[in-house]
């Protein structure tokens, strides 16, 4: 085999084993145009979605620098303040459209230092029909809105304190079949582990009614200025939206590409 080949396989490799658990949808906010104090609104990047963040109404909701991180979760780029403001993007897939489906979702979130009580929400479809994590000032909650009303919360599930300490929350949404109470939902706060195997989840809201699980074509942020959100991840399973690096893989790759080039160099020369 040619070695032009061999590093064109061992390439391939790479993108491989980066992409084998890659998330269906991410924003890490890393985009050049996310720069500090950038708005979101026209700006687009990540991966998983169908055109730009949409905001509706003024301030604008900014990019903030420098980006949430938690432990050895892989993390871009900068964050998302919130301000008293709306701001949404569609997905290119929809998910949970069909009965028997599930996603696994995480995000970053901490409430800015001097804005304590302050609420604000990142969801996972709208606000009158899908999956809202908020910070309410005195706690974070799960909650699955139904109905198409925006008061009509179906299921809630506090999560834990507020902080303005960074908590990563993840959690698993199990649509079950139409007309039956087959549906739930896990969620980890702050797991103890990443990037393989669930460890035993926190909460969880079961036997839930499948009539009240919406579709999820959209994201969005909203509530009042003094929160952040970062590291948006939807996901096949846990693995896939708490990713980690995996150093000994990658440079075993390295290894062999370089070897490669050196081969390569060595017929050419």
């Amino acid at each position: 085999m040619k070695p032009t080949h061999i590093i064109s396989l061992l390439s391939a490799s790479v993108l491989t084993l980066t992409t084998a658990h890659a998330a269906l949808v991410y924003q890490g906010f890393d985009d050049s145009t996310y720069t500090n104090n950038a708005s979101l609104d026209g700006n687009g990047g990540g991966a998983g979605f169908s055109g730009n963040w949409v905001q509706s109404g003024s301030p604008d909701v900014q990019a903030k620098s420098p980006g949430l991180t938690y432990g050895s979760l892989e993390t871009l780029g900068n964050k998302v303040r919130t301000r008293s403001t709306t701001v949404s993007r569609g997905l290119a897939s929809t998910y949970l459209g069909t009965d028997n489906s599930e996603i696994y979702f995480s995000l970053l979130t901490a409430e800015e230092s001097g804005y304590s009580g302050s609420t604000a929400r990142f969801q996972f479809g709208s606000d009158s029909d899908g999956y809202r994590i908020l910070n309410t000032g005195t706690n974070f909650q799960f909650d699955v809105r139904s109905g198409g009303n925006i008061g009509n919360s179906a299921y809630v599930q506090d999560l834990t304190p507020s902080s303005t300490s960074t908590v990563l929350v993840v959690g698993r949404i199990i649509k079950g079949t139409t007309g039956n109470s087959d549906s739930s939902v896990q969620l980890w706060v702050n797991p103890s582990s990443l990037g393989g195997s669930a460890p035993a989840f926190d909460f969880e809201l079961d036997n839930l009614a499948t009539n009240n699980f919406s579709s999820i074509s959209a994201v969005g942020i909203a509530g009042n200025a003094g929160n952040f959100f970062d590291e948006i991840r939807i996901g096949n399973d846990f693995a896939s939206v708490t990713p980690i690096p995996e150093p000994s893989t990658l440079a075993a790759i390295s290894g062999a590409l370089a070897m490669g080039l050196v081969v390569l160099r060595r017929r050419r020369g």
